[in-house]
């Protein structure tokens, strides 16, 4: 019954049928349920089973399961197994579930921690680089710092070349010589 999202044994145990593949895509249905439908697979015997689970809201529940009926499809010799399971969780208004959901960490907060280690390991390992294998001190230990002493200028060249082009501030494209 491996890779089934449901499965049926019989009544002396000696079989097991799967109702359905698992997967993970809701459909809405048109009385505005959300259903998870576990399609047919192969099964050993010549029966065709799938299974239709309905999700309800029942504010009173945190999880309830009910086998609702068996649909039989005459002459294609297949069943429906439709399913209701009634839980707080398929509310509008539902709390998050126990343990919060999906966790983790966002796209953004990875960024900024990759951001500010690795600015952190660039400055650290500059530093100790310059002190030790160029013998300099103070201020000059500073990884490209003639760089970072006219970033100040570069960024009032740059918002000074834009307010420019919007008609505010110095209209000169380039600096006198």
């Amino acid at each position: 019954c491996a890779g089934s999202g449901a499965c049926q044994q019989t009544a002396d145990l000696k079989f097991v049928y799967s109702l359905g593949l698992s997967n993970q895509d809701l459909v809405h249905h048109p009385n505005g349920t959300l259903v998870l439908k576990y399609p047919v697979k192969s099964s050993p015997d010549t029966h065709k089973r799938s299974s239709w689970l309905f999700f309800l809201c029942d504010e009173s529940v945190t999880a309830e399961l009910d086998l609702v009926e068996e649909w039989i499809i005459q002459g294609d010799d297949a069943s429906i197994f439709h399913y209701q399971f009634k839980t707080m969780y398929a509310c509008k208004s539902a709390p998050k579930p126990p343990g919060g959901g999906k966790g983790g960490l966002s796209g953004g907060s990875v960024f900024l921690i990759i951001f500010f280690v690795g600015g952190f390991v660039y400055l650290l390992g500059g530093v100790i680089y310059k002190r030790q294998r160029m013998g300099v001190e103070g201020v000059e230990m500073i990884p490209n710092v003639d760089f970072w002493r006219s970033l100040p200028g570069l960024w009032k060249d740059g918002i000074n070349f834009c307010l420019g082009k919007c008609g505010k501030g110095d209209n000169r494209d380039y600096a006198s010589i």
